[in-house]
């Protein structure tokens, strides 16, 4: 957004809520003509205590949610004595201009005091084992045929793929043809950012080794090192806390690759692609850390016998917090409606179509905890258990089934729905957090509780309790700058000409309620802070 655009927004919101009526209002709708590809592009909702991305697939949805109370750590002392004593000097090295000097400063005497971290030594002595193993995975010989493949790099960690909640020592294997007329040269292995540590192999030998993940990985290959026809690169990376891989580049269109001195990827091989990989350890030591980290809960899966669709859109009213997903499929019309209640504090997913008894899927729960457990309740209702890898939390979210007509069991720990006119899908979630220096909370008893104030509430009395709340907060403010002919376009269609022309005044006013309607499904009265800004 350019710096005009921002400027008519802050002059704007600065006249008040009373300029334009609400029939006046944009459509106030963010909407799209596909699911979901990455988290990113999922649509948020939330009421301050539990928040969910919907993804809005339409074969398989899956809705990743959280509960404000789930992170890391646990109750300790974080204020290091005296740590005030170092601000005046902290200001001085920046006023000076010496930010590396006055950020190794603050990181030592004013961040207050790390955790207790665990024993990283002897872990990454008995990592060093399989790596040192002549016939281990560096080796050329080595058999990965039952690896799995892996998209490599990954800018953002290889959490975007598939590996969510992931540390420790994992292994990269590829493999390039050595072309004739580069035989005797020195060659460069370009992997760029890797997170965090590396060793890097061509055929069992070293070629490279970093514990940093702000270093650029462009390692030279000699000559005596490479053979002719296949060559191997296997790289053990090890990564402690937050995102973990072969990170690449931030411009994917630069590609990693390995070519001869002098020259680019460009005019070399680039090793885009898919790699093999094998987790070698996922329980690294505690991380010695200044402060705990948010951490997911969990994801439910909903899975449909419908792989051919027409007429899909998925989209977030901003004007009722709710997200839809809709499509046709062999002439039957579905719709699932989401939502956070805040009353109930649940999050509702309702499932309908135009036709009876054509209501038929499957609901399950996963979860990137490496502790969790999945149980049946009663004949609607499953349970997940969590509990965070580097601390004193666990959860329990409970997912409550009820439904029209149809036929409903649990079979393997799903949630199974045939036939229904239309069924409600109602989630709980809590913690054993109680505050800050407490972590004695039963996340069963509280649950049990909101469900029992819940599920005698039918869906349409559920939905009329969440948009009495939450308008009650979004309606006290609106904003217009006109509509056009754009507000038509889906909403990632609608940003790429803006780029472009920037001649949509709509959406600007679209952006600025955006922003209001995050804050108010993220945080609310009695809940915990905002943790992210938007």
């Amino acid at each position: 957004m350019n710096k005009t655009a921002l400027k008519a927004i802050l002059i704007c919101l600065g006249l008040g809520s009373t300029f334009v009526s609400q029939a006046q209002q944009s459509k106030n709708v963010l909407w799209y003509k596909q699911p979901a590809k990455e988290w990113t592009e999922a649509l948020p909702i939330g009421n301050g205590k539990i928040g969910a991305m919907i993804f809005g697939g339409v074969a398989q949805d899956r809705i990743q949610f959280n509960e404000e109370t789930l992170w890391t750590g646990s109750p300790r002392n974080y204020n290091k004595p005296d740590a005030y004593k170092y601000l005046p000097q902290i200001r001085t090295l920046l006023q000076q201009g010496k930010q590396r000097e006055a950020e190794a400063l603050a990181m030592q005497e004013f961040m207050g005091l790390k955790s207790e971290a665990g024993d990283k030594e002897a872990w990454l002595k008995e990592i060093e084992k399989t790596r040192l193993n002549p016939k281990g995975p560096a080796a050329a010989s080595f058999n990965d045929k039952a690896w799995k493949g892996f998209y490599v790099p990954t800018y953002e960690g290889w959490e975007t793929l598939g590996l969510e909640g992931l540390d420790g020592a994992l292994w990269f294997r590829t493999q390039f043809t050595l072309p004739d007329n580069w035989k005797g040269q020195d060659l460069i292995l370009d992997l760029n950012k890797i997170r965090q540590v590396d060793y890097t192999y061509i055929n069992g030998h070293l070629v490279g080794h970093s514990e940093r993940d702000d270093v650029k990985r462009n390692y030279t290959i000699p000559a005596k090192y490479l053979k002719p026809g296949k060559n191997m690169v296997a790289v053990q990376v090890i990564n402690f806390i937050d995102k973990g891989g072969i990170s690449g580049y931030k411009d994917t269109t630069q590609h990693i690759g390995v070519f001869p001195k002098g020259k680019s990827v460009k005019e070399g091989i680039s090793l885009n692609g898919n790699w093999k990989y094998w987790v070698q350890d996922d329980n690294p030591p505690a991380p010695a850390v200044y402060q705990a980290s948010y951490q997911p809960f969990g994801d439910i899966y909903l899975n449909f016998k419908h792989q051919e669709y027409t007429n899909y859109k998925r989209e977030l009213d901003l004007n009722s917090a709710l997200a839809k997903t809709s499509y046709s499929h062999k002439g039957t019309n579905y719709t699932r409606t989401y939502f956070v209640n805040a009353p109930q504090n649940t999050l509702v997913i309702h499932l309908e179509a135009n036709q009876p008894k054509n209501v038929t899927f499957t609901a399950s729960f996963d979860s990137p905890h490496s502790q969790k457990s999945i149980r049946k309740i009663d004949d609607r209702t499953i349970a997940l258990d969590v509990k965070v890898k580097y601390g004193a939390l666990f959860g329990e979210s409970i997912l409550h089934l009820k439904n029209k007509n149809g036929k409903i069991s649990v079979k393997n720990n799903q949630l199974v729905v045939e036939g229904a006119d239309e069924a409600t899908l109602m989630l709980f979630a809590a913690t054993n957090f109680v505050n800050f220096q407490d972590v004695s909370g039963k996340p069963s008893v509280k649950n049990q509780q909101t469900l029992a104030s819940a599920e005698n509430l039918d869906y349409q009395t559920l939905k009329q309790n969440h948009l009495q709340d939450y308008t009650s907060l979004y309606n006290r403010f609106s904003l217009s700058f006109g509509g056009n002919s754009r507000e038509d376009l889906p909403t990632d269609e609608r940003i790429r000409e803006f780029s472009k022309t920037a001649n949509d005044p709509a959406l600007l006013a679209l952006y600025a309620q955006y922003g209001r309607y995050l804050l108010i499904s993220s945080s609310r009265a009695n809940t915990q802070p905002a943790n992210l800004q938007y």
